[in-house]
């Protein structure tokens, strides 16, 4: 099976088969993500959020995208870049965040998702990517190293998830000028 995927920007066109997606990998998500609110599947409510979001994206402070396979340009995922700001000391910063649906998980769109999104990092001159995961994400962890990233420092008891105070593992990413 090929991983061929591509990024395409956040927008008005791609929201419809997003709330498809994010709908379909709900229950899936829900035990590895912080839960969402069941107003957040519709449609309304999803439209207003899309709406900030495209501001935000707009601004430059985020850079939002859907992962399509490039075979039959199915939705296999998200990946962002949030927050970006420049640091007092002249460092421009990104997190990344990415997910990827259920029936996709294992098949290397995660760590080809990670890789465009750090060349589009680059290309918008971010020089720092930072992510987090919990200790026990190993599979997020695995692709994040695969793409150059390195553990910065551990957090305990970071993020209530279902009743637990879970710790997580910060990582980092120096970003050069990319030529391609």
């Amino acid at each position: 099976m090929k991983n061929h995927v591509y990024l395409e920007c956040l927008s008005n066109v791609t929201s419809a088969d997003l709330l498809d997606f994010e709908k379909v990998n709900r229950m899936f998500f829900d035990e590895i993500i912080p839960k969402r609110s069941d107003s957040d599947y519709d449609r309304e409510p999803f439209e207003d959020t899309l709406s900030s979001f495209l501001q935000e994206i707009e601004q430059e402070k985020c850079f939002m995208f859907v992962v399509r396979k490039t075979e039959d340009k199915r939705i296999v995922g998200r990946v962002n870049l949030v927050n970006v700001n420049v640091s007092e000391d002249g460092v421009k910063k990104a997190e990344i965040g990415y997910r990827i649906g259920q029936k996709y998980k294992g098949k290397g769109y995660a760590t080809l998702a990670v890789q465009l999104a750090s060349r589009i990092a680059a290309a918008k001159d971010i020089n720092l990517i930072t992510a987090v995961t919990f200790t026990d994400n190993i599979s997020s962890q695995v692709v994040l190293l695969k793409n150059g990233f390195h553990e910065a420092g551990l957090k305990k008891n970071a993020l209530e998830f279902h009743g637990e105070w879970l710790d997580s593992i910060q990582f980092e990413k120096r970003l050069s000028k990319l030529s391609s």
